[in-house]
């Protein structure tokens, strides 16, 4: 792929993601005569595009979490998310950048 290109994606999977956005790049690769495709099948694909899906936390999720700290509890956030959208979340909750670990 052109390193421009690369640089392009890369920068808007970027963006993307520090707003919060789950990012899934789409890319096709005709396998004449497979029915299944295996490890060594993933090169030379043609990228097609990318599709972003938000799913913000709930809005009562920083009040609840507040309340929790109040009552001495402690609150922590596992996620398979990458540390991107982990932190835009961790924000949005109302955690501190010194609360959250990646």
């Amino acid at each position: 792929m052109d390193p421009t290109l690369m640089k392009g994606l890369k920068d808007q999977y970027a963006s993307l993601s520090n707003d919060g956005f789950r990012v899934l790049a789409v890319a096709v690769k005709e396998l004449a005569g497979k029915t299944s495709c295996a490890k060594e099948d993933e090169h030379n694909l043609v990228a097609e595009g990318i599709c972003a899906f938000l799913d913000p936390p709930k809005p009562t999720a920083a009040t609840a979490i507040e309340a929790l700290h109040k009552h001495g509890v402690t609150v922590k956030i596992l996620t398979g998310d990458n540390d991107l959208i982990s932190r835009k979340v961790c924000r949005d909750v109302g955690f501190l950048p010194t609360q959250c670990y990646w």
